[in-house]
């Protein structure tokens, strides 16, 4: 039997090249040492551009597998097929899953997580055209996710929101489940609070700055928030707005009509997709409120980024984005102009509520952390392995 203080975990990052979950398992890594919780090495296989972001330590090794830099064909192939293989020449006590998928077959204990809550919503599935590759893929992803964690010895869970719509889904688990949110980076954090200026502060030539920092797709209806804006300018509020994200071809090409359409000049309306994550927090000083509009999400990371820089924020009722900001926000229903129009233009006219959202987004914001989210990973993969041997 392997003492419980020397386990050796395997990870499999086929499925992380970029976004929230490489930057997870990158902050995990690079934050905490997994030996105080007896785990004194990490195997994680993944393609050359994932391995290349993440932090070498003693305890970790990075296993370069070139089939993981070819397109998703192979890396589903390399997982069902090779991973296992892996673990065992490997002698690996567990199996770590963060993309959410578990190869069958496995015999060593397994714990994966859900970072993606879209496959388990089909109100936002249906936004997706009936015959799109989009709408398939979340279909399978949607059996695939559910088939691995029914599975997995454990499941990790960002929030309760999260949690309970998935294991509503699931129906019958009986494995360990936990809640660990996301951390956020002390970059973000505003080292001086912009100053809150009245409306009347305000004109064309130096305009209220609103932001939204997201990928553009159909369940994040950037479109409804720029005709929003377009209704508050048609009434003579001096606001603008930038949208900044890549994202789904489609869903930015309906952004940049709307734009077109209602701002032909660029006057208020802003659409840059190509700031670098490693520059954004930079984006966030120059704000003078946040929005978020999306209707489906795990976490929302963005916002912990906009709550860190001190913005009031205007966002989404419900979801995980309400477990997160709790009373500490304007609220609308993001399918409804009207309401987008009402939210931002409470934030515009009333000085004191920007400033005490500010302030209390802020304070939020610190409850967060990548080296608290490390621990608590693996705690929880350690007291996973523990209850199986």
């Amino acid at each position: 039997m392997v003492n419980k203080f020397d386990y050796t975990l395997g990870i499999d990052a086929s499925n992380l090249r970029d976004g929230g979950g490489l930057g997870h398992i990158s902050q995990i890594l690079n934050t905490v040492d997994p030996q105080e919780f007896g785990i004194n090495q990490v195997l994680i296989w993944a393609g050359k551009k994932t391995l290349d972001n993440l932090p070498i330590r003693k305890w970790l090794k990075k296993k370069h597998v070139p089939t993981l830099d070819k397109t998703l064909p192979y890396r589903i192939l390399w997982r069902q097929c090779e991973l296992l293989n892996n673990i065992r020449k490997t002698n690996c006590n567990a199996l770590f899953a963060p993309g959410g998928l578990i190869p069958n077959g496995s015999t060593v204990p397994t714990i994966t997580m859900s970072q993606n809550l879209l496959p388990f919503v089909k109100k936002e599935i249906q936004r997706f055209p009936l015959l799109s590759l989009d709408r398939l893929r979340f279909v399978l992803l949607r059996y695939g996710q559910m088939s691995s964690m029914k599975r997995a010895n454990g499941i990790i869970f960002l929030t309760q929101y999260a949690q309970n719509v998935v294991l509503k889904e699931l129906k019958t688990y009986t494995g360990l489940h936990t809640i660990i949110p996301h951390g956020i980076e002390k970059r973000f954090f505003s080292s001086s609070f912009k100053k809150n200026k009245p409306l009347s502060d305000y004109s064309i030539s130096n305009p209220f700055k609103l932001l939204y920092v997201s990928t553009v797709y159909y369940y994040k209806h950037q479109w409804q928030v720029a005709k929003a804006v377009t209704n508050l300018r048609d009434r003579g509020f001096p606001v603008v707005i930038d949208f900044i994200g890549n994202g789904h071809p489609v869903a930015k090409n309906m952004l940049n009509k709307t734009i077109k359409n209602l701002d032909p000049k660029g006057a208020f309306l802003r659409y840059n997709e190509g700031v670098p994550f490693e520059k954004i927090n930079s984006v966030y000083q120059t704000a003078d409120a946040f929005v978020f509009a999306s209707s489906c999400e795990t976490f929302g990371s963005v916002l912990l980024e906009a709550m860190a820089a001190g913005l009031p924020v205007a966002s989404t009722r419900g979801g995980a984005m309400s477990e997160i900001l709790g009373d500490s926000a304007v609220y609308f229903d993001p399918e409804k102009i009207k309401d987008i129009e009402i939210a931002l233009e409470t934030l515009l006219k009333d000085l004191n509520l920007r400033e005490l959202l500010a302030k209390a987004t802020f304070e939020k914001a610190k409850q967060y952390s990548w080296e608290q989210c490390s621990k608590e990973t693996f705690s929880f993969i350690s007291n996973t392995i523990n209850g199986c041997t």
